[in-house]
Parts: structure tokens; C-alpha cells; sequence
């Protein structure tokens, strides 16, 4: 079952019932932390790619790793609001 249809049938489920609702929520929030867990750094790499190619740059992606901070930037596209 893919992860669309699961979110589906758990909304339909809680529907109708308070205590079974609260839990489905929180199966839910289980089932969506891990399906994106450790694809954090992947999105934002895709986010970077869409806004440069939103204006048809290439860009390069940067990223340092310190002992108390992850810096990442680029020299392409800004992010829109939109996403």
C-alpha cells in the first residue's frame, strides 16, 4: 500500500470516532516521520536544483559540516515562498 492510500484510510477511519481518531493521527505522524526521515538533506539538494532551474542557471551546491553547524548554500536560484 502506498503511503497516499495508508494516510487515506487512516483519515476515513478517524472520521467517526474520538479516541481511535487521536491514535490514527498519531500513526499517521509515525507513518509520514518514516517515510521523509533521513531524506532531509536530499530535499533540500532537489529544492536548490528547482529554483535554478526556475531561472536556467546551473549552480553549485556548497556544504560544510563543523563540529556545532551544517552550512549549506549555493550560487544558483533563491528559494520562492512557493516552494
Amino acid at each position: 500500500m502506498n503511503l497516499k492510500n495508508k494516510i487515506g484510510e487512516i483519515v476515513r477511519e478517524s472520521l467517526g470516532n474520538n479516541e481511535k481518531g487521536l491514535k490514527n493521527i498519531a500513526n499517521a505522524e509515525r507513518i509520514l516521520k518514516q517515510a521523509y526521515e533521513g531524506r532531509y538533506f536530499f530535499e533540500l539538494i532537489q529544492n536548490v536544483r528547482d529554483a535554478n532551474r526556475e531561472i536556467d542557471i546551473e549552480g553549485k551546491v556548497f556544504v560544510e559540516i563543523l563540529e556545532d553547524k551544517l552550512t549549506i548554500s549555493n550560487t544558483g536560484g533563491e528559494f520562492s515562498e512557493a516552494g
